[in-house]
């Protein structure tokens, strides 16, 4: 846009010596000036445009770095307090910590809640002379708040509590703060099946 302007203003000069009464060039000369006043302003706007973002940039900034630290203050604020002889908060059970250190918070950590079996039994319920099978019932309880997707070990044990034989169930689901029942059929062959006195049911971690 410059270039143009400045040829013609350049051409206008060189001819103005010969055709000063030229209406032509005198309207030339007209629309040269205002294309120049209107660049110039163009040029105004955008310095102001420029300077306007800069300015809200900064402010904008400014405002994330005080919410931050606005935030991080209010966080340490609502940490507990520890009490000096427990390295605990004041008032807690220490039953319910392990005894390690949250490394973000630098706060005890709580024992994780683990789930439970409970209510094994187990009977025969068929048997011929290569197998016997089991009907097995026991429940799951989840303590924790997040729902429970496990495997289990069911052990069959003979009445020292060796493991004679060992099945394995998957995908046994519980949801969070609750409790499921699980039954299903287990063949134990012979001569294992014969000694088998009691089960147990070990959950995979």
């Amino acid at each position: 846009m410059k270039t143009v302007i400045a040829i013609l203003s350049a051409a206008l000069l060189c001819g103005c010596g010969q055709q000063k009464s030229d209406p032509k060039i005198a309207e030339l000369e007209l629309r040269v000036a205002m294309l120049e006043t209107n660049l110039a302003n163009l040029n105004t706007f955008a310095n102001d445009i420029n300077r306007v973002q800069d300015a809200d940039y900064g402010v904008l900034t400014n405002e994330i770095t005080e919410l931050d630290s606005r935030i991080t203050d209010m966080q340490l604020a609502s940490l507990p307090k520890l009490d000096p002889a427990t390295g605990l908060p004041y008032g807690a059970d220490p039953k319910k910590y392990d005894g390690k250190i949250d490394p973000e918070t630098g706060l005890p950590e709580l024992k994780k809640s683990q789930p439970k079996v409970f209510g094994i039994v187990g009977k025969v319920t068929e048997a011929n002379d290569q197998w016997w099978r089991w009907a097995i019932q026991f429940s799951i309880g989840n303590p924790s708040g997040m729902a429970l997707d496990t495997d289990a070990d069911i052990q069959f044990l003979d009445t020292q509590g060796f493991v004679v034989e060992t099945k394995h169930e998957y995908h046994l689901k519980v949801d969070a703060y609750s409790t499921n029942h699980f039954s299903n059929y287990q063949f134990v062959d012979l001569p294992d099946a014969a000694n088998v006195k009691k089960l147990n049911v070990i959950l995979e971690q």
